[in-house]
């Protein structure tokens, strides 16, 4: 019974990271009309440091959201993620505001006591 239950949780595991591969080799090929060629062995390696990057990220969202007294990751908690990088955050930012992703502050209601 457990063997099945880790067996099963292996094959997810690797579903996952073949799925993430195939993205992270087509984001590649979709490059490749700019010019950039990238071996098979450079698109696996770029797919691991994803992997081990989103890993990371997995701990230090809930941290940061946690540190700001909150349950729920909010998109600040995302930008300050990537406070080591400012093209990240830049791009981050034109993407947040184009997108409309800012929460937005919730409106008081009005209550009448007349």
């Amino acid at each position: 019974m457990m063997d099945d239950a880790l067996s099963r949780r292996d094959g997810e595991k690797a579903a996952m990271r073949s799925a993430l591969a195939h993205a992270v080799g087509t984001l590649c090929e979709r490059e490749r009309g700019r010019g950039l060629e990238m071996e098979p062995t450079a698109v696996a390696t770029l797919a691991y440091a994803v992997e081990h990057y989103l890993k990371t990220l997995a701990v230090d969202l809930p941290a940061f959201a946690k540190h700001a007294k909150r349950n729920t990751v909010h998109v600040d908690d995302v930008l300050l993620a990537a406070r080591g990088s400012p093209e990240l955050r830049k791009k981050l930012e034109d993407f947040i505001e184009a997108n409309d992703l800012r929460p937005h502050p919730k409106k008081k209601r009005n209550i009448d006591t007349s």
